[in-house]
């Protein structure tokens, strides 16, 4: 059983004090969405997407992702407006190369094999 605790709020005025429930958010659910974009209709995707969002199971609150800029693109995670909803690109892990990742740690320019 959940418990619910409650923090004592002072309106400042003439009418009673009253109680809010407080939710320790002890208990999640986390929603995934996998966006498959390409160029054109019909055509294998050329990036993935996930938008993540997380929401207290006990109370329905929605959480908020720190630390991530708003904004919209494709090639580094990013929040939504209200920072509810994380996107975050994705690409399988096949592709990885290991002359790209040497030519990034170095600082030199990479071009894909053809």
């Amino acid at each position: 059983m959940t418990k619910i605790h409650t923090v004592p709020i002072d309106i400042g005025c003439d009418l009673e004090p009253f109680s809010l429930p407080v939710c320790k958010h002890e208990d999640f659910h986390a929603y995934v969405n996998i966006c498959r974009l390409s160029h054109n209709e019909g055509e294998n995707p050329h990036t993935f997407d996930a938008e993540i969002s997380v929401i207290c199971a006990q109370c329905g609150e929605r959480m908020r992702f720190r630390g991530v800029p708003h904004e919209i693109g494709f090639r580094r995670p990013n929040g939504s407006l209200f920072a509810t909803d994380l996107r975050a690109p994705m690409e399988p892990s096949g592709d990885f190369d290991l002359d790209r990742l040497d030519a990034i740690r170095s600082g030199k320019s990479w071009e894909p094999k053809p």
